[in-house]
């Protein structure tokens, strides 16, 4: 468990290399704050042998939704060995879909991801996992041509 520390390292990265590192559970994760999105971003993908991931949002998706984080884009970092994804209480903002995005890209050896939504989300009824689809459908690439995109009611 670690604990990010809000301004002792501010403006400077995290070197972050775990590798023996097979899972890796991110909780609570604000997709709302650039540092800790960065320092989630550079576990990841400093951890080569990660097979596993599981995140949950801590993020209130009744807020007013966090503008796009220009710490997600690790496409250039190179390749994941992710084989197994789950995402927790997911809203479909910006952040959290270039993070399914970065990964999908980046994970040729990717069987699944599994997608909970927020309930606020589904309080839109199929209507909020229907936007969440269309948006997953229309902008991401497969590294993996068996990747399957699973988008669960998590209520």
């Amino acid at each position: 468990m670690c604990q990010l520390l809000g301004e002792s390292g501010a403006g400077r990265r995290v070197g972050t290399s775990f590798s023996c590192l097979s899972t890796l559970q991110l909780e609570p994760i604000d997709f709302g704050n650039d540092g800790m999105l960065s320092f989630a971003f550079d576990m990841i993908w400093g951890s080569p042998k990660l097979h596993t991931l599981k995140i949950t949002s801590l993020y209130n998706h009744d807020a007013v939704p966090p503008p796009a984080s220009s710490a997600l884009n690790h496409i250039s970092m190179g390749q994941l060995h992710l084989q197994i994804v789950e995402f927790m209480y997911f809203g479909g903002t910006e952040n959290e879909i270039s993070l399914i995005k970065n990964i999908l890209a980046c994970s040729s050896m990717l069987n699944k991801i599994d997608v909970y939504l927020s309930p606020s989300t589904m309080s839109y009824g199929d209507n909020g996992k229907l936007m969440f689809a269309t948006k997953l459908v229309l902008k991401l690439h497969r590294a993996s041509s068996a990747a399957q995109v699973n988008i669960i009611d998590s209520s």
